[in-house]
């Protein structure tokens, strides 16, 4: 059933939802309120019933994995980004460009990012979000800025202002990719390298925060 379509008692169920995972949870982490395997399973919880909800709506096809059809230039765009990082890193931060390497767990989370950061991401912020609040928010504008917002707010957890701006620019970018490609290992693809050129820089101090 489509969503514009759908009960007054549905519609207000999908806004509740809303609130609580993408407002509820950043809040719950900001505040520490769990340690341990504690302050994981919400996030995996949520992780599950997205996928749960999109499996049963068969919302996973093939055009989320292919890349075939994807022009060269759009590849090309995806160096820019690291490129112009570091090129204004190394003027504002002269000879401390990189990460500190020697911090096992910065290692860990560099190699882990890929699979169990963006992916999953990607698959909340945008396959899910768009797919079950698209009706919601009849403004595609407003629905672009919401998305930003809400992806940027997650990252309140890291405790700076730096994280929460390029986070919100980072959603801009990710949900114009996934509009307009439709891969979502395209736009998987394009936040692991973003992620990763923030994660190995000087940035880092701003984006990694263990448990």
């Amino acid at each position: 059933m489509a969503v514009w379509k759908l009960r007054k008692s549905e519609k207000i169920y999908r806004w509740l939802e809303l609130l609580v995972f993408f407002v509820g949870l950043p809040v719950l982490y900001l505040y520490d309120f769990a340690p341990g395997f504690w302050k994981v399973a919400p996030l995996l919880f949520f992780f599950a019933y997205c996928l749960v909800i999109l499996t049963r709506a068969n919302e996973f096809t093939w055009g989320d994995w292919n890349l075939k059809w994807i022009e060269w230039r759009t590849w090309v765009r995806l160096l820019l980004f690291p490129m112009t990082l570091y090129v204004i890193l190394f003027f504002v931060f002269p000879g401390n460009l990189f990460a500190d390497f020697d911090d096992k767990k910065v290692v860990m989370a560099i190699i882990a990012y890929p699979l169990f950061s963006s992916l999953p991401q990607e698959i909340i912020y945008r396959k899910f979000f768009y797919y079950r609040y698209h009706g919601l928010i009849s403004q595609r504008l407003l629905m672009w800025l919401v998305n930003a917002a809400l992806f940027a707010f997650a990252h309140i957890y890291f405790g700076n202002y730096v994280a929460l701006i390029m986070t919100f620019f980072g959603g801009l970018f990710f949900s114009w990719t996934y509009i307009s490609t439709r891969s979502l290992l395209f736009v998987s693809i394009e936040h692991s390298i973003y992620g990763l050129a923030l994660l190995c820089s000087v940035m880092n101090q701003y984006f990694y925060k263990a448990f």
